[in-house]
């Protein structure tokens, strides 16, 4: 059996009742095709000004409910989001469900500074992945699938001041340490999420058997 799943998922296996099916899988990271996410996030925003995108759907497993807690908490910040769905209190709606295109993209780099993911239940977002390699640094609770690294700061469903901390931080960093993140993350999309690791995996474990 073949999970595709991050790390904190993989983790948490063992204390479902699927546990017994631990011994005969192999976790798989998710992929993407960097060439067709070019580095759009290159500057930012003034401290004090920076602003949180999340993109995806208006969903209770998505994470809408934390992400509209935390903008409320944090008025002075903007948050903007691009999905579909009800709207979310306190979050502006850049967009429905468009096609994320390099121009595109440019476009959102130029106004947005962070990717959040607020999920619940997310084994392993592909737009995490994305959003890294156009160079947006990525916070992100470990629902989603990925524990706090160098290219990841975890965000915290069961604690919002904690997380209002974090969010706060990153206002106020130097432009050169988020510059710093920013290529650290593309560099390890690129090098951890690519197809050619993704397929090689899967090869080698049948081929092993």
């Amino acid at each position: 059996l073949f999970g595709i799943m991050g790390e904190y998922w993989w983790d948490q296996w063992k204390h479902s009742k699927f546990a017994h099916w631990q011994s005969k899988m192999v976790r798989l990271d998710m992929a993407v095709n960097i060439i067709n996410y070019p580095k759009v996030k290159n500057t930012f925003n003034l401290k004090g000004k920076r602003k949180f995108l999340f993109i995806g759907r208006n969903d209770p497993m998505k994470g809408s409910e934390f992400l509209s807690e935390l903008a409320l908490a944090l008025p002075q910040f903007e948050f903007g989001w691009i999905g579909a769905g009800a709207e979310i209190k306190g979050v502006k709606r850049i967009s429905r469900f468009v096609q994320l295109t390099p121009d595109f993209m440019r476009r959102i780099a130029c106004e947005y500074d962070f990717f959040i993911s607020p999920s619940l239940a997310d084994p392993n977002p592909t737009t995490i992945l994305e959003s890294m390699a156009w160079g947006f640094p990525v916070l992100s609770t470990i629902e989603s699938g990925y524990y706090e690294s160098d290219v990841i700061t975890n965000i915290f469903l069961n604690d919002l001041e904690k997380s209002k901390v974090v969010l706060e931080k990153y206002q106020y960093l130097h432009e050169r340490e988020l510059k710093d993140i920013s290529q650290k993350a593309r560099d390890y999309v690129s090098t951890h999420h690519s197809w050619d690791r993704f397929t090689q995996t899967i090869i080698n474990h049948i081929m092993s058997e």
